[in-house]
């Protein structure tokens, strides 16, 4: 007798808006206190945020961005950023980096 059951892990997508980088920080330490290996962490900015951020400065070349992530998620995170004339300078942090900046049919 064959059996239909299948040990199938199910994927799931969760989003958590924050309002500024100190709520996304609080966010980011309960993950860490939580099971973190089973998540596959990104995160989606506007650049700007971190200007209006006093206790962080803002680069035009998004090295200090880069950096800030870093040491906050580990030196090998995946960071990217992109630019579009809607929505402005993005910053994309993690697992879904390269999805999030993938040209189709030239445009972001």
């Amino acid at each position: 007798m064959m059996s239909n059951n299948f040990n199938k892990v199910q994927k799931q997508v969760s989003f958590k808006a924050c309002k500024d980088l100190r709520q996304l920080e609080n966010t980011l330490k309960d993950l860490k206190e939580a099971n973190t290996n089973l998540f596959h962490l990104s995160i989606l900015g506007k650049v700007n945020q971190f200007g209006m951020d006093k206790d962080i400065m803002y680069s035009m070349d998004n090295s200090i961005i880069k950096l800030y992530w870093q040491n906050l998620m580990g030196k090998t995170v995946n960071f990217g950023s992109s630019y579009n004339p809607e929505s402005g300078s993005v910053f994309i942090v993690g697992y879904l980096m390269t999805i999030f900046l993938h040209k189709i049919n030239g445009n972001l």
